[in-house]
């Protein structure tokens, strides 16, 4: 058997109210930007890819958001807006990106 190795890297994380991971179909865009009876702190979750070493070649798995929020492979603001369906869920939930590594890290 061949063998296949995984990596993990984290490309940053994100600040998001936590109904918007975790508040499924009943989420409401209110309820996603935090706008509730109950207020719960914002939580930082990873941001993350893998990278999957096979004998022959490497894989890049981005599990990420949709194709919709950067349709052409760089930051564009009104897709991810439009992606998202509220400019309010824009900005109220933001993230950071991981320091950039070089090919020799």
């Amino acid at each position: 058997m061949s063998e296949y190795k995984v990596h993990i890297i984290n490309t940053g994380k994100v600040r998001i109210e936590p109904e918007l991971a975790f508040g499924g179909d009943h989420c409401s865009t209110a309820k996603a930007a935090g706008f509730s009876i109950k207020r719960s702190p914002k939580i930082w979750l990873p941001v993350n890819v893998f990278l999957v070493e096979t004998p022959d070649k490497l894989v890049l798995l981005d599990t990420g958001w949709d194709h919709s929020m950067s349709p052409n492979g760089v930051f564009d603001k009104k897709a991810q807006i439009k992606s998202l369906g509220s400019s309010l869920l824009y900005h109220v939930n933001q993230g950071v990106v991981a320091k950039r590594m070089t090919a020799s890290e």
